[in-house]
């Protein structure tokens, strides 16, 4: 009995976390020749996919969990934040980010804007050295006190 409870169990959430990875496929996919080395970033703006020069995935191929979380107190003691992981389905479906690539399309930097333009995260890499460069940027209106 306790092993049929198990394989439920398991199945839940194997089920559960295969219906997230959806939000983990690539988007923009980066491949340099000399050094081998290729990375590619999903429409959130987190990492899909980081491969070795033999094609080793660093990242779980199936359900990369990858992201961050920003937190942000106020002077008054307020806390605002918001959360980017699209691995474990914490993302704001309603509003996902604009991207702009100003060299043009398939190059770095990517410019991911979230929500009011506030928060936008910049993405760009040395290939020579096998670096990935992910930068978020939070805007905040200061008030003189």
């Amino acid at each position: 009995m306790k092993f049929k409870m198990i394989a439920v169990m398991m199945s839940v959430l194997f089920f559960t976390a295969a219906s997230y990875s959806v939000d983990n496929s690539c988007a923009y996919t980066f491949t340099y020749v000399k050094p081998q080395f290729s990375f590619c970033v999903t429409i959130w703006g987190t990492l899909a996919s980081i491969q070795s020069p033999i094609g080793v995935n660093h990242l779980d191929p199936v359900n990369p969990v990858e992201g961050w979380s920003a937190s942000i107190r106020d002077a008054d003691g307020g806390t605002d934040g918001f959360n980017l992981i699209p691995g474990l389905g914490a993302v704001d479906f309603t509003y996902p980010p604009t991207v702009r690539q100003p060299h043009g399309p398939g190059t770095l930097p990517l410019i991911f804007n979230y929500g009011s333009g506030d928060a936008f995260e910049t993405v760009y890499a040395v290939p020579s050295e096998r670096e990935i460069f992910m930068i978020l940027s939070i805007r905040a209106n200061i008030r003189d006190f």
